[in-house]
């Protein structure tokens, strides 16, 4: 359930950030849920997307069945799943790419200097399923401290985008995700149906 009271930036760091991927029902009960959206796809499928206190969540489920979540966070959910995958960005790793074929996901994640004309680029996007934004009680930094998600279905495959600044370390953590819907429901679930 979604919070209605605002939260304060926390000093956290870009290199702080963990991607969970999670081949299992995500579980949330640790996480402090600030702005939900969940939106029916097609073939079945839906889409929930959060911003959390401690970044976004992204989760696809077909039938109302949790199948996969990307989870971008400064936080290890290793010990609440056991089916999991966890990739860490580092100072020496500004940039990751990792490809999930069996489940036809694909993920960009860059670590960039902090731009006002960026966060105001990225909050001009249109046409969107999912659209949060959720700015973070901040007064001692020149750059606003949110995350922003903005999902996007191009044919059958949807697109996450999702924006992360941190003001304290003058960064701004941007990520590009897709997955390939028809794919995964022909390989997956198309006798289910």
């Amino acid at each position: 359930m979604a919070s209605n009271t605002s939260l304060a930036f926390m000093d956290q760091y870009s290199t702080d950030l963990k991607l969970n991927l999670i081949y299992e029902p995500l579980d949330k009960s640790s996480l402090t849920v600030l702005k939900m959206q969940k939106v029916d796809i097609l073939y079945g499928f839906s889409i929930e997307a959060a911003v959390i206190g401690e970044s976004h969540y992204v989760t696809l489920l077909f039938n109302n069945i949790e199948i996969f979540s990307e989870l971008l966070a400064c936080i290890d959910l290793s010990a609440q799943h056991k089916n999991l995958e966890i990739l860490a960005c580092t100072e020496s790793n500004n940039f990751i790419s990792h490809v999930v074929s069996d489940m036809h996901y694909a993920i960009d994640i860059n670590i960039v200097e902090a731009n006002q004309k960026i966060i105001e680029a990225f909050s001009k996007t249109s046409k969107v399923l999912v659209n949060l934004s959720y700015k973070f009680e901040n007064q001692e930094y020149e750059i606003e401290a949110k995350t922003e998600i903005k999902i996007v279905l191009i044919e059958e495959n949807l697109l996450i985008e999702t924006l992360h600044s941190y003001p304290n370390e003058n960064k701004i953590v941007l990520s590009r995700s897709s997955l390939d819907l028809e794919a995964i429901y022909l390989k997956n679930y198309k006798e289910v149906s």
